[in-house]
């Protein structure tokens, strides 16, 4: 499919050098990221192991390695796919056999009908049927214990945003892309 085909999204490649720059930025190897998610105030990280969430404070990423020392903190040799999201974009990491590339999925400037404007669901981490303990970790993170036990290091909010983009085929309207817009 033809990314320009998504309706009110514009889909840009990232290259390995951007990716790193990213992955860098929210794990605290660089001071900035890349200017086309300037905005973004999450991340979750999943690599071999585990699965990472972040939230930008101010001026630097915390991540919930750095309130609960039983998270295991992110290398990139480790990371699998990461995404980067805010209100306006998403960039969207993941490793390839060469190294880190990904794409930036953001909102389009281009007005569409609003038969084909983009869909907003809210999610949440977990379903009513699973009620969970949490307990404050502060710096916007909880421990989620499910009721199998486990326990997983999230942010504060208790559901997700998602953004689902639109393409028209034959007649046929279908989600062609996804992004993370917040957490709520």
């Amino acid at each position: 499919m033809n990314m320009q085909q998504v309706l009110g999204a514009e889909i840009t490649p990232l290259d390995s050098e951007q990716a790193h720059q990213c992955v860098a930025w929210v794990i605290g190897a660089a001071d900035t990221g890349p200017d086309a998610v300037a905005d973004a105030r999450w991340a979750v990280l999943q690599c071999d192991l585990s699965f990472v969430w972040a939230i930008r404070q101010v001026d630097h990423w915390i991540l919930a390695s750095d309130v609960a020392p039983e998270v295991r903190k992110p290398e990139v040799p480790a990371l699998c796919e990461m995404r980067l999201f805010g209100k306006t974009a998403e960039a969207l990491i993941w490793r390839r056999p060469s190294g880190l590339t990904g794409r930036l999925l953001r909102d389009s400037a281009v007005s569409i009908s609003p038969d084909h404007a983009p869909i907003d669901q809210v999610a949440p981490f977990c379903s009513a049927n699973d009620p969970q303990a949490t307990e404050d970790l502060g710096d916007g993170f909880v421990i989620r214990t499910l009721p199998n036990g486990r326990a997983i290091v999230a942010p504060a909010g208790a559901n997700l945003l998602v953004r689902q983009y639109l393409s028209e085929d034959l007649g046929l309207l279908r989600i062609a892309a996804t992004r993370f817009v917040e957490v709520r």
